[in-house]
């Protein structure tokens, strides 16, 4: 079970470290002013359990938590700080003005498929 503070079913980033130098790519061939998140999905952390779920074979689930909830799991800050960053990109988003790999274009189109 995965606890997370915040709406389970608002969008998070997810990266694969080997799309690292396919951002690098689509940052450098941008067009300047744009400000790109170098995501390799954007998913719920619902989606995330049921594909985790699929690939262990094991029944897996995310629950709310609360902010305090993981501060006591992980003392120190890094609890604190992480569940407060979850639950604010839950309540509010990532942005409007972001763009996405997927949305880039430079005469051709961010493709992961084709990599």
């Amino acid at each position: 079970m995965l606890r997370k503070p915040g709406r389970n079913d608002a969008l998070h980033p997810f990266v694969v470290p080997t799309d690292a130098g396919l951002f690098v790519e689509l940052l450098v061939r941008s067009p300047p002013q744009q400000d790109l998140l170098g995501v390799s999905e954007m998913a719920s952390y619902n989606t995330f359990m049921e594909i985790w779920s699929e690939v262990t074979g094991e029944k897996s689930e995310v629950r709310e938590t609360t902010v305090d909830d993981q501060d006591k799991l992980a003392p120190g800050g890094l609890g604190r700080e992480a569940a407060e960053s979850t639950a604010t990109s839950a309540e509010f988003g990532w942005g409007k003005h972001l763009v996405l790999p997927k949305d880039v274009s430079f005469g051709r189109h961010f493709d992961k498929s084709k990599c």
